[in-house]
């Protein structure tokens, strides 16, 4: 028996899980990988129970990526450990970040240090999750998943730094001036630019693609590098791309802001987008056939629930669910 407490045969079986689930969340991973996977994890007993306990670690982590927990698992699977803590993985994934190992299966080092800032902000959501919160002024903050937010209030300025993720802001007429003091400027940062609220309510949504701004109410101005500032106003939104350039303003995409009710509201979006938008609600990879991908949908799909979006779309619509695991579902023409 190995040190863990597992057979010869279990030790390596577990190994071959880890490389296996180090392959699938590589973002490289081709649909002949997909099908070896299955066929490795199907021939033999031993290989299904080693996938089982790497997908029992998997579900530990929570909303640690699968690319830089993959990593730790590996070294938990050398050890022949059974499980595996998240702290554990935590500092096993900081570890890697830190000795610069993140060149395995090619992971960017700018996303891995956005997801390091990340763990680290003042207030972040998990996948799948929302929270509402007040802030120090009044204003409302509500998160949308796997977002991450830092706060700086000061007497100068009241600041969100938007690590990753999507908000919604509120906001409302700075208290200091009830005290005779001048109004501070509410700001959003993000690593693409800096939106300016104008008494009013918005959306930020930032990601490595760069920010999308959306307007419901009023105006915000925005700013990136030297380029003048541009003014957003009520059903409008604007981009900035990754490398900082400025696209709009233009009409507001359908159903902005209808994550904050719990709904994804589309009309006439490619169901390859609007699985992309229900995968960010989901771990996982939620995969698109290629044959179904530009198939047109338009609906109301419940965010709190994506098992039940996904039955909702294959009840309404020339389609087929296929759930290989929990963590592996593929959409196909029925």
């Amino acid at each position: 028996m190995s040190a863990g407490g597992l057979s010869g045969m279990e030790l390596r079986a577990l190994r071959a899980a880890a490389a296996w689930y180090a392959r699938l969340c590589s973002g490289h991973v081709t649909p002949e990988d997909r099908l070896r996977w299955q066929r490795w994890r199907d021939v033999h007993p031993a290989h299904g129970a080693a996938w089982q306990r790497i997908e029992a670690m998997q579900r530990q982590l929570g909303s640690v990526p699968g690319a830089l927990a993959a990593p730790a698992l590996q070294a938990a699977a050398q050890t022949g450990l059974a499980q595996l803590s998240r702290r554990g993985v935590l500092r096993g994934t900081l570890a890697v970040l830190g000795a610069g190992g993140l060149a395995w299966h090619g992971w960017r080092q700018p996303a891995a240090r956005e997801w390091r800032l990340a763990m680290l902000a003042d207030i972040s959501t998990a996948t799948g999750e929302q929270r509402r919160l007040i802030l120090p002024d009044g204003s409302r903050l509500v998160l949308n998943t796997d977002s991450a937010v830092d706060l700086a209030y000061d007497e100068a300025q009241r600041r969100l730094l938007l690590r990753r993720g999507e908000i919604f802001i509120g906001t409302v007429a700075d208290p200091h001036l009830a005290i005779g003091y001048g109004a501070r400027p509410f700001l959003v940062d993000t690593p693409h630019g800096r939106i300016r609220a104008l008494g009013t309510r918005f959306l930020v949504r930032s990601d490595h693609a760069g920010t999308l701004v959306t307007v419901l109410e009023k105006a915000v101005e925005v700013r990136s590098g030297q380029q003048r500032p541009m003014l957003v106003q009520a059903e409008q939104q604007l981009r900035i791309g990754a490398d900082g350039a400025m696209q709009g303003p233009m009409p507001a995409a359908f159903g902005a802001g209808a994550w904050q009710n719990g709904s994804l509201l589309v009309d006439n979006m490619p169901l390859s987008r609007l699985l992309a938008e229900l995968g960010r609600y989901r771990r996982g990879v939620l995969q698109c056939d290629p044959r179904v991908a530009d198939l047109r949908i338009s609906g109301n799909f419940p965010l709190a629930d994506s098992d039940r979006a996904l039955q909702v779309l294959a009840n309404g619509f020339p389609l087929h669910i296929v759930m290989h695991t929990r963590f592996w579902v593929r959409v196909l023409p029925a």
